[in-house]
């Protein structure tokens, strides 16, 4: 990925990303490398926050511990990291707020090269980043991070639930609450797919599995409730 459009998988899916991506020079981005960073909006399109608040979606499938090509390359693929840092400091000037967004989670499937120096953009810009969300193993979990040098828990990222069974569990999705201010989750919420109902009424059904606050007795949502 060291090239522009040089990804087939990128090339293949990219029409299909217009109707997420309508900003000119970040489909650019995205055609190019499979990353890019958009501002948090309602689907009326008024921004949401009390400042400037961005989604910012990585390419980690670049940093994958089974992508063999990535094991050799010791740089920084499409310039990502240093495009994310940018972003971060354009934030930061503005007093604005970030979303990650990322397939692989960087703190269990991440090659180290790449997962050192995201984990010190992370502590850099905690003030900045608000928390993560992150799929690919289809289970769901959370991660709190953690300052590089003190350890404090500065940060959270969520691994969500996929639509899709996998390994005995019923398709899922999550809510998340967010503060209107802050753009930091107060509630989170996983809903389930009744397999069981769908088969015998031929119908859809969907429950409200849990919420972290409740299954977990946490007073807030902050990575030392965590």
């Amino acid at each position: 990925m060291t090239k522009p459009r040089s990804n087939p998988a990128i090339n293949e899916w990219a029409p299909t990303w217009t109707q997420f991506i309508q900003d000119d020079e970040q489909y650019k981005t995205w055609l190019d490398y499979g990353y890019f960073s958009l501002p948090l909006t309602s689907k009326n399109g008024t921004k949401l926050g009390k400042t400037e608040t961005r989604v910012i979606s990585l390419n980690s499938n670049i940093c994958y511990d089974l992508n063999f090509e990535s094991m050799t390359a010791f740089n920084d693929p499409g310039d990502q990291l240093g495009w994310l840092e940018t972003q971060l400091l354009e934030l930061e000037k503005v007093n604005g707020t970030a979303i990650m967004l990322a397939h692989v989670p960087n703190l269990d499937e991440c090659t180290r090269q790449y997962g050192r120096r995201y984990h010190a953009l992370s502590d850099r810009f905690q003030h900045v980043i608000r928390w993560g969300m992150y799929s690919h193993i289809h289970q769901e979990q959370y991660q709190v991070v953690r300052d590089m040098v003190t350890h404090e828990p500065i940060g959270m990222n969520f691994i969500v639930g996929s639509v899709t069974t996998y390994k005995g569990k019923p398709p899922s999705f999550n809510v998340v609450y967010l503060d209107a201010d802050t753009m930091l989750p107060i509630d989170f919420e996983t809903h389930a797919f009744d397999l069981d109902h769908a088969n015998k009424f031929d119908e859809p059904k969907w429950d409200l599995k849990y919420n972290y606050r409740t299954e977990y007795g946490l007073k807030d949502m902050s990575p030392s409730s965590f």
